[in-house]
C-alpha cells in the first residue's frame, strides 16, 4: 500500500506530505442530466487530468462515487507545493470536458492533511482530509481547507 510506505518513509526520513481528499461538486447533477454512462466518462476524464498535472511519484485513487485522494509525497516546501497543485487542479478543471456532443464544467472541493501534523496514521490523515474537504464544500465550488487539526 503506498500510503502506508509513505508513511514509514516520512516517520524515518522525519520528511511530511500531503494527503489531498477531493469531492467533485454537483457530480449528482451531471448523472442526473447526462445520464450514469456520461458520468462515468467524466470521471475518467477527471482521472486522467490529474495524472497528467501530477508528478510521477503522486498517486491518485478514486475512492468511489466521486471522491478521490491524491497523495504528495517528499515534499520540500509542503503547503506551498501543495498549494501549487490545488492550482493546477483548479485550472485544469476549468477546461469543459467534452463528451460525445456535450460540452462538461465541473468543479472539486479538496480537503488538505499534512503527516505529521494533522495525523500520523493513514486512517487518521484520511479522516482529517475528508474533513476539511466538507469545510470547503461549504464555502462553495473550487474551494480548498487545510485540515490543521487532529482527530482523536
Amino acid at each position: 500500500d503506498g500510503m502506508k510506505q509513505e508513511i514509514a518513509y516520512a516517520k524515518r526520513e522525519k520528511k511530511k506530505f500531503a494527503l489531498m481528499f477531493l469531492d467533485l461538486d454537483n457530480f449528482k447533477e451531471v448523472n442526473d442530466k447526462f445520464g450514469h454512462d456520461i458520468g462515468d466518462q467524466l470521471l475518467q476524464g477527471v482521472a486522467k487530468r490529474f495524472s497528467k498535472l501530477l508528478r510521477k511519484t503522486d498517486t491518485t485513487c478514486r475512492l468511489g462515487g466521486d471522491e478521490f485522494i491524491i497523495l504528495l509525497p517528499r515534499l520540500i516546501q509542503p503547503r506551498k507545493n501543495t498549494v501549487d497543485v490545488v492550482r493546477k487542479i483548479f485550472s485544469s478543471l476549468s477546461e469543459p470536458f467534452l463528451i460525445g456532443e456535450n460540452q462538461i464544467y465541473i468543479n472539486t472541493s479538496i480537503g488538505i492533511a499534512l503527516y505529521p501534523d494533522d495525523g500520523d496514521e493513514e486512517e487518521v490523515l484520511i479522516k482529517s482530509a475528508d474533513k476539511a474537504m466538507y469545510l470547503a464544500k461549504k464555502e462553495g465550488p473550487n474551494n480548498y481547507h487545510w485540515a490543521g487539526f487532529k482527530l482523536t
